[in-house]
């Protein structure tokens, strides 16, 4: 006797949108919670913080949606020539991003990078695990595995611009820093056509690591 398989909950097309941001706030709570009890190294926090939300958020989100993970991530594997596509791709998209933060930077008067700075001083070798590795898989899941099916739900699974663009722009709300949502915003959109683009969520892995790697090169340059 075989098992029914599960059937996804049906809310209507704004409840899987309503989970992720429900389960956003309450994983960034609990992240911060976290914070607290950590020594004081900004890369082992950050670390840290990924890594529990990736393990709240997608569980949850799975479970409760009736989503099968293979739907809802995109785990398709990509080729050589894709490979080298996004990665060019990133490269000459991280110029108009850095020119897009001097000019912020300029005009707040402040240095740019700062955060990225002390989590160099502190622990490059934590940093660079935190920022080109941890962060783009944890972020991508989250954003362009999770959020991107939550929004298709919007567009009704027509995957139209609504979609790429709201996920650009929560992804730079959701860093909660305003000289940051610019760029993020941006780079966000970026990520998500890649991944409808190549229909994989490692075509957004990978260029989120690029773009990470050379702010990380960057910041480290001028430290």
């Amino acid at each position: 006797m075989t098992t029914p398989s599960r059937v996804p909950f049906q809310g209507g097309k704004f409840f899987r949108p309503l989970l992720f941001i429900g389960l956003l706030t309450v994983s960034k709570c609990v992240v911060r919670g976290f914070a607290w009890i950590l020594p004081y190294d900004a890369g082992l926090r950050t670390v840290v913080m990924e890594s529990v939300s990736l393990l709240i958020i997608p569980t949850l989100y799975a479970f409760i949606s009736g989503r099968e993970f293979a739907r809802i991530f995109r785990l398709e594997s990509i080729k050589l020539k894709m490979i080298i596509f996004i990665i060019i791709c990133s490269v000459f998209f991280a110029v108009p991003l850095y020119a897009v933060s001097i000019i912020i930077s300029f005009i707040q008067g402040q240095p740019r990078d700062q955060f990225i700075h002390i989590l160099i001083a502190e622990n490059p070798v934590v940093t660079f695990l935190a920022v080109v590795i941890v962060a783009p898989v944890t972020e991508e899941i989250i954003y362009r595995g999770i959020l991107l099916d939550a929004l298709e739900a919007l567009d009704e699974g027509k995957r139209s611009y609504l979609s790429v663009v709201l996920s650009g722009v929560i992804f730079g709300v959701s860093h909660l820093d305003l000289t940051q949502f610019p760029t993020a915003c941006l780079s966000g959109i970026l990520f998500s056509v890649l991944v409808l683009r190549f229909r994989s969520l490692y075509a957004g892995m990978l260029s989120h690591a690029v773009l990470n790697g050379l702010s990380l090169l960057a910041a480290a340059a001028n430290n």
